[in-house]
């Protein structure tokens, strides 16, 4: 009888998702990051068709960029590929998110029914969690594909550690340093971020099986080795890639970990943003979206659970604790730069717009907070009320996210948030589901138990189902899809080759290589990941108007795609560019203005300055230098009588070469050739000497050759490469990456498929 309330549970829950997909479809394409996740699996994938190996760099992106931190969301983009390919963008990445979902929920099944024994709160965990706000989230509404997976493949973490940790078998060592590896392949910052949890979570459950009963530690080892060689050596490459990057050294970075951090546990009860209305801007991301909301019922659950002392009474209610333990622990670690009190007083200051009241159940639930943690501390510990105290001063006053925020790829984290709103909401679904098993275990008529098992839930699905409502809504007008659609044709046939520069803070314009087979020359998804010296260049570009037409010219940028109706481009902006590059098509809602006389992929440049380094107070004498068809060359040292040699860059400023005056450079010559395949180019002959500027993105693992033969690269523009040429051979580039790349990518793969085939085989053995 069990088993077919499961199958029926389950079956429901899959025509439910098979429905609910189909009216998703039906809105057709959103105004969110979807198809940004798609365009970026297809472009991977495409790069090792075409290379016939691993490709690590992609040129149809960020005036190209590394393809090294694809590793760290290669689970998620497999998905996303497969899905897509099977049934179409629109249908396969929508399908994609309800199945990975469902998968999530029964994660939390499994790992329930193992670590608690408890089917019924192995349920009740399945039902929470497929719609629990934090996931409702993130998967309909901003559609944070990599965030939706890596939260699915949390719960099966939890569920292989624990088997591991009580089995100890090398089997389920096996398995476990699987399960963490592919965490780190869905998404490696929710990896990072979980770690604390899972460390802790080990440790626990360590401690309490019986010495004779933990893990050997040849089997912890075997247990790290797989998690190492599966997950984290893929990744070592990005590394490196790091210190190549933007990242977040040009953006507000303190603006973003304020803004995107916690700031009053308000929003565990902020349906729908009715208690944040009228907060100021900086309150909003971290409340008004549903990412923090607890649920009104969830939070009765938890609240009855520890009036009436559950929560220390009951094997099942200890493991309740715990998880909550975990939940507060990562809401702590949210509030990023403040402490918990600080951050209560921050939002105080952006509550002036906001209800009266407001304020003061912020207050109320500032109490609440101590109240919880005193509610944790175990009763019958030694001196439980100091310890409760001083667990609660720390609480409010020391600001955890500082605490970490010193070791390596913590201090890379935009949104702390999110320790709380991925990782701290799994926790919460957890403990939510053990609160309410131990509240019904204390009814003792079965069958009134469930009927109040069925009706909690079907509370729970009411009070927190609003956050799918984004499915049943046209996020983007189909108008707006159409003309983006009519526009990429357009620059399919467009008579001027050369890149896309797009204006628009939504995310489907990603698909322009795969629609008209141009590359983007920059990008809102993952512009921290834009190598360092074109970030600079086009940051500096838009400071005055000759510098930003001379920076797409000399960038190859041939066309400016123009979202009209986006309300993140503004007015002023589209008026600015309009007055500068003339139309070339326009519809309802973009228009395509052309770059006047763009050079390609590369050009030869006849007239040069020197620099003696990159750094970005030289980009306006790189771009004041091309506006006069001079290029700067990092050559510190550079002799004077150098051909060509027209002036040096001083502090920023071009200074002309002693005993000479400065004249204009004679123009530069755009060049047939460019691109050949993901991590080549070439080009023909210049017919005469100088240098030849290449704009790919700069990168110390681009090396030119002629006639076969190495010739030394020097950095062009702050942002490009460049070598000299007697103007008599044709010039090729290849992207040569470290050896140990490959290596590191290989041994992976192969590390998959002897764990994979174990795994098959050991439960082919189990199951005979």
């Amino acid at each position: 009888m069990r088993q077919v309330f499961f199958q029926l549970f389950w079956g429901a829950v899959a025509v439910i998702g098979a429905a609910a997909v189909a009216v998703w479809v039906r809105q057709g394409v959103s105004d969110q990051e979807l198809l940004a996740n798609v365009a970026k699996a297809e472009d991977f994938w495409r790069g090792i068709v075409t290379g016939g190996g691993w490709p690590w760099w992609s040129p149809h992106f960020l005036q190209g960029t590394s393809l090294a931190f694809a590793w760290g969301t290669v689970a998620t983009s497999a998905v996303a590929l497969i899905f897509s390919s099977a049934f179409g963008v629109l249908i396969g990445s929508k399908a994609a998110v309800a199945v990975v979902v469902i998968a999530g929920g029964g994660g939390m099944f499994c790992f329930l029914r193992r670590w608690a024994g408890s089917e019924r709160a192995a349920v009740i965990g399945a039902a929470v969690y497929l719609v629990f706000p934090s996931v409702l989230t993130r998967a309909v509404d901003a559609e944070h594909f990599v965030v939706v997976v890596s939260m699915a493949v949390l719960p099966w973490v939890f569920w292989a550690l624990t088997g591991f940790l009580r089995r100890g078998t090398g089997y389920s060592a096996l398995v476990a340093g699987a399960w963490t590896a592919l965490l780190l392949l869905a998404y490696g910052k929710t990896a990072v971020m979980a770690l604390p949890v899972l460390l802790v979570f080990g440790c626990v459950e360590y401690f309490q099986q019986p010495r004779g009963g933990r893990p050997d530690w040849w089997r912890l080892g075997i247990f790290a080795a797989v998690a190492g060689l599966l997950g984290v050596v893929p990744n070592l490459p990005a590394l490196r890639e790091a210190g190549f990057v933007a990242m977040f050294e040009f953006g507000p970075f303190e603006g973003w970990q304020r803004a995107f951090s916690t700031k009053s546990a308000l929003s565990w009860f902020d349906r729908s943003g009715v208690l944040g209305a009228g907060m100021d801007a900086g309150f909003a991301p971290s409340t008004l979206n549903g990412g923090t909301y607890l649920g009104l019922v969830g939070a009765a659950v938890l609240v009855a659970a520890m009036l009436r002392g559950l929560l220390h009474s009951c094997e099942t209610g200890r493991r309740a604790r715990l998880m909550l333990v975990f939940a507060l622990g990562m809401f702590w670690l949210s509030f990023g730069p403040r402490s918990v009190f600080g951050g209560h007083f921050e939002f105080l200051g952006l509550s002036a717009g906001a209800a009266d009241f407001a304020p003061a159940i912020a207050w109320f639930l500032l109490g609440a907070q101590v109240w919880i943690v005193f509610q944790l501390v175990p009763p019958g510990w030694p001196f439980s009320r100091w310890v409760a105290g001083l667990a609660a001063l720390g609480y409010l006053f020391v600001p955890g996210f500082r605490l970490i925020e010193w070791m390596p790829l913590y201090g890379n984290i935009r949104a702390p948030f999110d320790f709380y709103q991925v990782t701290g909401a799994v926790c919460v679904v957890a403990a939510v589901a053990l609160a309410a098993a131990c509240l019904l275990d204390g009814i003792r008529t079965a069958w009134v138990r469930r009927v109040a098992a069925v009706v909690l839930v079907i509370l729970m699905v009411l009070d927190q189902g609003v956050y799918a409502v984004p499915m049943a809504e046209e996020r983007l007008p189909r108008e707006v899809w159409e003309d983006f659609n009519a526009a990429q044709e357009f620059l399919k046939s467009a008579p001027v080759a050369g890149r896309v520069y797009p204006f628009s803070g939504r995310y489907f314009y990603l698909m322009t290589p795969w629609i008209s087979g141009r590359p983007l020359s920059s990008e809102a998804f993952n512009n921290y990941l834009q190598q360092r010296g074109v970030a600079v260049l086009q940051g500096t570009a838009f400071l005055d108007d000759t510098h930003l037409e001379t920076c797409l010219r000399i960038s190859g940028v041939a066309y400016l795609l123009v979202d009209k109706s986006d309300p993140d481009t503004a007015q002023a902006l589209q008026k600015r560019l309009r007055a500068l590059f003339p139309v070339a098509f326009e519809n309802g809602n973009f228009v395509v203005l052309e770059v006047k006389e763009p050079l390609g992929s590369g050009f030869l440049a006849r007239d040069i300055v020197q620099a003696s380094d990159n750094s970005p107070v030289n980009a306006l004498a790189a771009l004041g230098g091309a506006t006069h068809n001079l290029a700067m060359l990092e050559m510190p040292g550079a002799p004077a009588g150098l051909a060509g040699l027209q002036g040096r860059v001083e502090e920023g400023r071009i200074i002309a070469v002693e005993g000479r005056v400065m004249d204009e450079g004679r123009p530069f010559l755009p060049l047939k050739g460019g691109m050949e395949r993901y991590q080549t180019a070439r080009f023909e002959a210049p017919g005469e000497a100088g240098w030849l500027v290449f704009n790919e993105a700069w990168h110390p693992d681009w090396k030119a050759y002629v006639d076969g033969k190495s010739v030394p690269v020097t950095r062009a523009m702050l942002a490009f490469s460049a070598v000299e040429t007697d103007g008599g051979s044709p010039v090729f580039f290849r992207f040569e990456q470290p050896w140990w790349y490959d290596w590191c990518a290989w041994g992976a793969v192969a590390g998959w498929i002897g764990v994979l085939a174990v795994g098959v085989a050991g439960a082919w053995r189990k199951r005979s």
